[in-house]
């Protein structure tokens, strides 16, 4: 029977004569997610009271090159 709480635990993977388990095999890893990452540069001049969107560009965390 559990109590009423908060418990840590962690699923994995122990194969057959292995003495370390491996979480990626039942979790995955976060290298296998994909994000999308967005930047925006902005710029305030001397007196103005907003700022000036003066760049904007998309990444992809599989694709950072592009």
């Amino acid at each position: 029977m559990l109590k009423q709480g908060y418990y840590n635990y962690q699923y994995v993977f122990l194969p057959k004569g292995s003495e370390k388990g491996d979480e990626a095999m039942v979790e995955g890893t976060h290298a296998e997610a994909e994000n999308d990452y967005y930047f925006f540069v902005y710029h305030r001049k001397i007196g103005e009271i907003y700022d000036r969107l003066i760049g904007f560009d998309v990444k992809n965390s599989n694709n950072p090159q592009d």
